[in-house]
């Protein structure tokens, strides 16, 4: 029982990836470096934070600026995640699941996207209303 308490607890792919769904991609990027915190990866970890937010404040501007059919860049960015995580689990994290590991809950991955995507929601409101006139 107490050797199980001290096994790692990792995000699966899916969990990446529904959060991704729900949050955008810094709620996937997000649990991504939490895995590689973790395993005491906080390079890794910081490297993947900072890729999640880049990338949704590109996505953002990209939707803005370009006329593109709504589901389109979601469905691309949700591809791309799924992808990231599996690669991502396979190089790094495979010792760690081959020993072990157990899988973090779903519902925590569901829980951070939807909090992201209040953080989303809000800093949209805010912007829109501002009176930049």
């Amino acid at each position: 029982m107490e050797s199980q308490s001290t096994q790692p607890r990792l995000h699966s792919p899916t969990a990446i990836t529904v959060a991704t769904v729900i949050g955008s991609p810094v709620a996937g990027a997000l649990l991504l470096a939490q895995n590689f915190r973790t395993i005491g990866n906080r390079h890794a970890a910081w490297h993947y934070t900072i890729f999640g937010l880049s990338t949704t404040l590109i996505l953002i501007g990209l939707a803005f600026f370009l006329n593109l059919p709504p589901l389109l860049l979601p469905i691309i960015y949700c591809v791309a995640m799924y992808n990231l995580a599996v690669v991502m689990h396979r190089r790094h994290f495979r010792s760690y699941i081959e020993s072990g590991a157990s899988v973090r809950s779903l519902w925590l991955g569901i829980g951070i996207g939807f909090g992201c995507l209040l953080v989303l929601v809000g800093i949209q409101y805010l912007l829109a209303s501002l009176d930049l006139r």
